[in-house]
């Protein structure tokens, strides 16, 4: 009896399972990638083209090669990337999610509010406004300066003006940095001077005059400031 060899007939290495390799998080404006890597049947795996799309581009866009460009949210924004492969009768799908941070806006502008004018001798609070690329603002705690002799400042703002008898004109500086970028802010201000007022007033007579004769009359004012 002839016995006929035994063929044994391996079934086929297909892909099973698709995975998706991508950046968990990105910074607003960033950019990454994401890859693709087929499970075969057989346990082994290998990288594989996808053809790829996002649930919000707008937020973040993916290419052709798997690319990622995310956008500028203004809040934390979650994006499914799903992955697609073909492969003759196989079609696997996975997806994976990428959490775009918020964009922090800029640092644009700073301002001061306070009064304009104040008396020598007297104090006056000053404040300053941060603006924003995103048209927000908020009040924001400075580093103070005056430039001219006529004022000083502390750090917070609050302004001591000296004893002048002309009108001073100093200028309120506020310097501000965040997120490394730095805004100055100034103010013109005047001091205004003290008024003299007439404390008192003093008059030298002679004692006594002798009948027919003649004496003089000296006035001293004595002024308050």
């Amino acid at each position: 009896i002839m016995l006929a060899d035994v063929v044994r007939v391996q079934p086929p290495v297909i892909p099973t399972i698709l995975s998706l390799s991508c950046p968990s998080i990105l910074d607003a404006g960033a950019s990454g990638s994401c890859s693709a890597t087929a499970i075969l049947s057989d346990a082994s795996n290998i990288p594989v083209s996808a053809s790829w799309s996002s649930s919000n581009p707008a937020v973040l866009s993916v290419g052709s090669g798997g690319g990622l460009t995310a956008g500028t949210p203004t809040v934390d924004t979650a994006v499914t990337i799903t992955g697609n492969y073909s492969e003759v009768a196989v079609n696997l799908t996975a997806t994976a999610t990428v959490t775009v941070k918020a964009a922090i806006p800029a640092l644009t502008a700073l301002s001061i509010s306070g009064l304009t004018t104040v008396n020598a001798g007297s104090t006056a609070q000053y404040a300053s406004t941060a603006s924003y690329s995103d048209n927000s603002s908020k009040g924001v705690v400075p580093t103070w300066s005056v430039i001219g002799s006529g004022a000083s400042i502390d750090s917070n703002g609050v302004l001591t003006a000296a004893t002048v008898y002309a009108d001073s004109i100093v200028t309120v500086v506020a310097n501000y940095t965040e997120n490394g970028v730095t805004r100055t802010a100034t103010k013109s201000v005047t001091v205004k001077a003290v008024t003299a007022t007439l404390a008192d007033l003093t008059l030298n007579c002679p004692a006594t005059v002798n009948a027919g004769s003649s004496g003089g009359v000296a006035s001293g004012a004595v002024g308050a400031s």
